[in-house]
């Protein structure tokens, strides 16, 4: 994160406290921390008012580093969830396509598996 050692010790600090609430997920605190800096940083060149101003009003905008980082949590858990759902799906699958052909394989194909089913 060089670009926080740039900016105004309002955006610093915020900064710093946002990395510290998504210190759980290492690699997209770093990631995200350096976009929203430079969010800072570009709304701080834009301003007219110092430097410490600017960056303050930047990161009353952002709002609290708290329920920022909570929202990204929310975002990255559930991209999580996506993941590990396409996975099982694609297990689950992938047994009952395993359990259909064994079932072929040893009664005589599909129709005779069915066929069990409905005279029974």
């Amino acid at each position: 994160m060089s670009i926080l050692f740039e900016l105004p010790e309002p955006a610093q600090r915020y900064l710093q406290d946002l990395w510290h609430e998504l210190r759980f997920e290492q690699k997209y605190a770093d990631t995200i921390c350096l976009e929203i800096g430079e969010h800072f940083y570009e709304a701080i060149e834009c301003s007219n008012e110092t430097p410490e101003i600017a960056a303050l009003k930047a990161t009353q905008r952002f709002g609290s580093p708290q329920h920022l980082a909570a929202e990204f949590a929310v975002a990255l858990v559930l991209r999580k969830l996506r993941a590990t759902l396409f996975i099982n799906l694609s297990i689950i699958i992938a047994i009952i396509i395993a359990v259909f052909t064994c079932l072929t394989n040893h009664n005589g194909g599909p129709a005779s598996s069915l066929q069990c089913c409905v005279v029974a």
